[in-house]
C-alpha cells in the first residue's frame, strides 16, 4: 500500500488516480467527521463530497505530512459553512416589532432592501479583498465565511493570539475603507 505522503506529493503533481486513492482511502473518515457536525447521513455525505472538491482544488496548499488533519479541517468547515447558510436564510427568523402593540412578523426583506444589502455585501467583500494579504486571510475566513476565530487561525496555520489580532487591525481598516466609501459613520 503507498504511503498517503506519496499519494499526496503524487496529486499536488497532477496525478488524478493518486488523489482518486486518497479519496477512497479517506471516505469514511470524511463522512464520519461531517456525520458529527450534521447529525444527518444524507447532509454529512453532501458534506464530505464538497471537502473532497475543495481539497482537490486547493492540494497543492496542503502539508505532505498533515494530510489527515487538512483534510479534517476542510471537512469542519464545510460543515460549518452549510450550518451557517441554513441559519442565514430570511423568513427562517422572526422577531418581536417594537410598537407599543407588539406583534410577529416575518423577517423576510422587500426587494429593496434585498438589493441594498446585496449591494452592501458586495462592497464589503470588495473591500476586504483590498486589505493587506497579512488581515485579509482572517477577515476572508471570520467576518465573510463566518468561522470561528480559532478555526480560522488553524486554517491559516497561525495562533488564536495572532488571529485576534489580524481581525483587530483588519477591522480598523476595513472600517477606514469603507469611510471613504460614505459607507460607515
Amino acid at each position: 500500500m503507498t504511503p498517503t505522503s506519496d499519494l499526496v506529493i503524487e496529486a499536488r503533481a497532477g496525478n488524478r488516480e493518486a488523489f482518486d486513492v486518497l479519496m477512497k482511502r479517506y471516505w469514511h473518515r470524511c463522512r464520519h467527521v461531517a456525520w458529527l457536525y450534521m447529525r444527518n447521513h444524507h447532509d454529512a455525505e453532501d458534506q464530505a463530497q464538497n471537502a473532497f472538491l475543495e481539497a482537490y482544488l486547493h492540494i497543492g496548499q496542503c502539508d505532505v505530512a498533515k494530510f489527515a488533519s487538512w483534510l479534517d479541517k476542510i471537512v469542519q468547515n464545510e460543515c460549518l459553512m452549510k450550518h451557517r447558510e441554513r441559519r442565514m436564510r430570511p423568513g427562517r427568523f422572526y422577531y418581536l416589532h417594537n410598537r407599543p402593540h407588539t406583534r410577529i412578523r416575518s423577517r423576510e426583506l422587500d426587494p429593496e432592501q434585498r438589493v441594498a444589502e446585496a449591494s452592501l455585501a458586495e462592497v464589503v467583500r470588495t473591500e476586504v479583498a483590498r486589505l493587506p494579504k497579512l488581515f485579509r486571510g482572517v477577515m476572508e475566513l471570520h467576518r465573510l465565511r463566518e468561522i470561528g476565530i480559532d478555526d480560522a487561525a488553524g486554517i491559516l496555520g497561525i495562533n488564536v493570539r495572532a488571529a485576534k489580532s489580524r481581525l483587530v487591525r483588519g477591522t480598523a481598516a476595513l472600517r477606514d475603507r469603507l469611510k471613504q466609501c460614505g459607507l460607515h459613520n
